[in-house]
């Protein structure tokens, strides 16, 4: 099947791996039937270092960057001083001199590091060759300065700019999930393309609501949420990255398609991520999104996101151990075991397999291959486990009669 480059509509001729969150947040959803490698490479030098600029400040802090070739300063103020941020905190970006006292040939002076002082000596030797450089490089002490106040950061990354790279990111979203979607105008194309002032875009609703420090350290998330209603006639797309930086727009103001749902997330601390079908539908009418953002009220918007989308993510994720615990009734089905104790060691292992595959906690510890257990403390981990299963099941509304199937025939 041949496909066309959703911006400028030529045949991809060399398939060009288009990462639609970018890889320079961190970003792991891609497609290689998007966009072709001009319009790619294009756009990587464009909105790249507008996003890694933006969110700089958080990546050095949680050392998300730990593994990426390029190293990124952030420079912030403390103190009317400038420093430079990194995950072991702020150091001072140049030395600095201290008021120079009487006798002296040259001035007392603080640096960042040792590198930096061995550097400065390097130059001053040549010009004071009667210090004892070997005895002012011996004399430097190191100190830990505590910072108490808050560091002022200002990214330079133009605001327009980045929402330009959001609404790249829905559009293309939108695109992977419909391939076959046709634009009422191209108004929402020539704004990602920076063809137009995002005033041209319908209704005029791009918002942000940005506080990179009021983050959970346990859980960052990216999340993409595309909705369209057949009988509003729009298509709304939702965006927040970092957890922090939120954008809601309208993608399509007239709309003649079917209605339908669906988002992506990425936990940027746990690695996982996925795409989510089947989303539940956003209780708020078209009228109640352009009044929440119209009154600058986008978080009265995004915890109604956000709680939707993840009750449906967790259904997605509960879905295969549902799968495992059908595996595990038709494997006791059809198989004869030596005795019941072999049996119940079988289910447990498989159980707390499964439970450390998808991270769900429990409460008693793991004593499989350490020496014979009774039956009965097999049997009741084994409910206990269960028990847990089954407050999640009913918590997300899944079905959950293969649990009961299961203690039948564990007794």
């Amino acid at each position: 099947m041949d496909y066309k480059c959703i911006f400028c509509d030529s045949k991809i001729e060399d398939r060009s791996i288009e990462h639609i969150i970018p890889q320079s947040i961190r970003g792991r959803l891609k497609s290689p039937r998007l966009i072709c490698r001009e319009c790619n490479n294009k756009f990587g030098s464009q909105i790249d270092m507008v996003l890694i600029d933006r969110f700089k400040l958080i990546d050095v802090c949680l050392e998300l960057r730990k593994d990426s070739r390029k190293k990124i300063n952030v420079e912030v103020d403390y103190d009317g001083k400038k420093y430079i941020l990194t995950p072991q905190g702020p150091k001072m970006k140049s030395p600095k001199a201290l008021p120079k006292k009487e006798n002296e040939i040259i001035p007392e002076m603080i640096f960042p590091s040792k590198e930096a002082l061995l550097k400065h000596v390097k130059i001053m030797r040549k010009k004071y060759p009667e210090v004892d450089w070997e005895n002012y490089i011996k004399s430097a002490k190191t100190e830990v300065v505590p910072i108490y106040a808050e560091l002022n950061f200002i990214s330079d990354a133009p605001l327009i700019e980045t929402w330009r790279a959001c609404c790249k990111i829905l559009y293309e979203y939108l695109f992977l999930i419909k391939p076959d979607y046709i634009a009422s105008n191209y108004k929402y194309k020539e704004f990602v393309l920076g063809q137009c002032e995002y005033t041209a875009i319908a209704i005029n609703l791009i918002y942000i609501k940005y506080s990179p420090f009021k983050i959970n350290r346990d859980h960052l998330y990216h999340i993409i949420t595309i909705e369209g209603r057949k009988d509003e006639k729009v298509i709304i797309g939702y965006i927040e990255l970092y957890s922090c930086f939120k954008v809601i727009s309208f993608i399509d103001t007239d709309y003649k398609g079917e209605s339908f749902i669906t988002g992506y997330f990425q936990d940027l601390m746990s690695g996982d991520f996925g795409v989510i079908p089947d989303l539940e539908p956003l209780p708020l009418s078209k009228e109640d999104i352009v009044m929440a953002i119209n009154d600058n009220n986008i978080d009265n918007i995004a915890p109604a996101y956000k709680e939707s989308f993840f009750k449906t993510a967790t259904k997605a994720r509960l879905y295969p151990i549902k799968q495992e615990l059908e595996e595990i009734k038709t494997f006791l089905l059809t198989n004869d075991f030596p005795n019941q104790q072999e049996k119940l060691k079988i289910v447990l292992t498989r159980l707390l397999t499964e439970f450390k595959r998808l991270g769900i906690p429990h409460t008693f510890k793991e004593f499989i291959n350490k020496g014979d257990v009774p039956i009965d403390n097999e049997l009741d981990n084994i409910f206990s486990l269960f028990q847990i299963l089954l407050n999640l099941f009913q918590k997300n509304e899944l079905d959950f009669k293969i649990i009961s199937e299961l203690v039948d025939l564990m007794n």
